[in-house]
């Protein structure tokens, strides 16, 4: 009897899992991005010469997981881990899911809303983005990416909402309470954000349009620092051999020239608040064998609210422009090999002293790079 017991137990487990790894779909995913990068500066900065993870594509690996609740409705998690494919150090200051980390419930009908972490609307990183299709180089290949403000950019503490395809229309929205770590009690101390896009795609053509704005919290406004807000178009047309794009974003009160982290003038940072500036971008994509040549060409133009530099005569102007070419091939689906030149040069102010930089060395400079991907 005792035994006839265990066996029925042992019989309604196996049944169990088999019915959770029925219910439950886990897939695990990765991504390895490791290459050669050759950076020629034009000033004091030295030239380089160095293995790189990422220049076309993050490395990452990841793990999701779907339940189907019923015949529309789903749970999903998505756990995204990044690292550096040189060195196996993790990327994002040491977080273990630094991409994304986001738990989402699905219907068919409705779409889906996440919570979590991830990427902002107009970033081009992550899940809860659509604008990858509207740029040649995405936001990544170094200088030759989409040079625009914002690019890359994730947030935590956020709740993302993508629709279902209707018409053609999808809609994409996205909020935070603090964009980064945990929330402060007071919610004036928080850096908010909202943001969101509208893109419509027919059978080969395709139009974008999108805002996002950055909430200053209450100790930065003290200091003068506006919000951060922008406005994108884009626009792009398949020929077949050919898809043609091209983009327009105005930023008002941006905390960055353009998309540069920190601008120097002479070892020293330039004083930037609240920059107003138009971006202006023109790609392509040309189907060359079994490969892809990738063409863009990026200008900025933008003035800060005070001299840049003023203890060296730079004033508020301020502007940049990048030309780059590459070519992608496939081995196959799941492995490729690809080659970019990019040039970036400042100009108006930032072109006044020869020693203007930023973190990855001088601001008029050439860069090379070769590289392996491989996905599983």
């Amino acid at each position: 009897m005792f035994r006839a017991k265990k066996i029925a137990l042992a019989v309604v487990m196996a049944a169990a899992t088999m019915s959770m790894a029925q219910a439950t779909e886990v897939e695990v995913f990765g991504r390895f991005d490791t290459g050669m990068l050759y950076t020629a500066n034009a000033g004091d900065s030295k030239d380089s010469f160095q293995m790189t993870s990422g220049h076309s594509t993050g490395s990452r690996w990841g793990i999701k997981a779907t339940e189907k609740l019923n015949a529309d409705w789903s749970v999903r998690a998505h756990l995204e881990s990044g690292f550096d494919s040189d060195t196996g150090e993790l990327g994002y200051s040491g977080r273990m899911f630094g991409r994304q980390m986001t738990l989402s419930l699905k219907n068919k009908s409705f779409g889906e809303i996440a919570f979590g972490r991830s990427g902002k609307p107009l970033s081009g990183s992550d899940q809860f983005t659509r604008i990858r299709p509207f740029t040649p180089f995405g936001v990544t290949y170094g200088d030759a990416g989409l040079l625009f403000y914002g690019k890359g950019g994730r947030i935590d503490n956020a709740v993302f909402y993508q629709s279902p395809k209707f018409a053609g229309f999808t809609v994409l929205a996205a909020a935070s309470t603090q964009t980064s770590n945990q929330e402060e009690a007071e919610w004036t101390d928080n850096t908010r954000f909202w943001g969101g896009s509208i893109d419509w795609k027919g059978e080969n053509i395709g139009f974008m349009i999108g805002s996002e704005q950055i909430v200053k919290n209450a100790e930065d406004k003290a200091d003068g620092d506006e919000n951060p807000t922008t406005l994108y178009l884009g626009a792009y047309y398949d020929f077949g051999v050919a898809k043609l794009m091209a983009g327009y974003q105005r930023g008002w009160n941006l905390d960055r020239i353009g998309c540069l982290q920190r601008v120097k003038f002479n070892g020293s940072s330039a004083q930037v608040q609240n920059f107003d500036a138009n971006f202006y971008m023109l790609g392509a994509h040309i189907r060359a064998g079994k490969g892809t040549i990738r063409l863009s060409a990026i200008y900025m133009d933008g003035e800060n609210s005070k001299d840049l530099r003023k203890s060296e005569g730079i004033g508020r102007d301020a502007s940049y422009w990048s030309l780059g070419a590459g070519y992608t091939y496939p081995f196959s689906k799941r492995t490729s090999i690809y080659g970019v030149v990019a040039h970036l040069h400042g100009e108006d102010g930032i072109a006044k002293s020869n020693k203007a930089t930023n973190d990855d060395g001088d601001l008029t400079r050439y860069q090379v790079a070769v590289g392996l991907v491989h996905k599983f």
